[in-house]
């Protein structure tokens, strides 16, 4: 799957790019006017009486009362210039301000869980952690285990990281398979299916007392 540092990056990324075009309704507006023209003609093609309008609806403006001594005029916006007001810009800076609160307030945790995934071992174990690595997960654990800071999860992580090719390793790995009956050459072989007996052997590990 993706790594969760990965997917982090790729949303900032989405939430830096719909900043950029937050105010660019210009855009916007010359995709509409594309899509209008094709729209009507292929309701022109069908003999559809049905026609897309190529603006917006004025809008109907009240207005207010004045009060003694006031002599300021609202601003009178278009249907066009209140669109971009009071839609397009309400809803990107909306989906931005959420992709904030969300996600991207998040960052530092996803990158804590991401010296989690064993694939970044061999860099830990090279490199070892930043100083405030892993402060975001110690922050959640306290709660639940006082002796949780950063400095003994990076430790603990540290000493993982480097026994971790050890650990990975298969069962399969401690043995090594000597078959007990060979046929020799000129004999006739073995049934099809018929299993061979064999002699499982501990490999020395050569890292205890026993095995050194």
């Amino acid at each position: 799957g993706m790594e969760l540092i990965t997917a982090q990056r790729l949303v900032e990324g989405t939430e830096d790019a719909l900043r950029k075009c937050s105010r660019g309704f210009g855009g916007v507006k010359r995709a509409a006017d594309k899509f209008v023209l094709w729209a009507n003609e292929k309701l022109g093609e069908k003999e559809c009486d049905l026609v897309v309008s190529p603006s917006l609806t004025p809008r109907r403006i009240r207005k207010k009362k004045k009060m003694p001594g006031e002599s300021a005029e609202d601003e009178i916006l278009t249907a066009e210039k209140g669109y971009e007001v009071s839609v397009h810009n309400v809803i990107l800076d909306t989906v931005t301000d959420k992709i904030q609160s969300r996600f991207s307030s998040n960052a530092k945790l996803c990158a804590d869980f991401a010296y989690l995934d064993p694939r970044h071992f061999s860099s830990v174990k090279a490199n070892g952690l930043p100083d405030m690595a892993l402060e975001e997960v110690s922050k959640c654990l306290l709660k639940f285990d006082s002796g949780a800071t950063g400095t003994s999860l990076r430790a603990e992580l540290c000493s993982l990281a480097s026994q971790w090719d050890r650990l990975k390793m298969a069962p399969t790995e401690a043995y090594t398979v000597r078959t007990t009956t060979e046929d020799s050459e000129g004999e006739d072989s073995e049934e099809e299916g018929e299993t061979q007996n064999v002699d499982l052997e501990n490999k020395s590990c050569s890292s205890c007392k026993a095995c050194a």
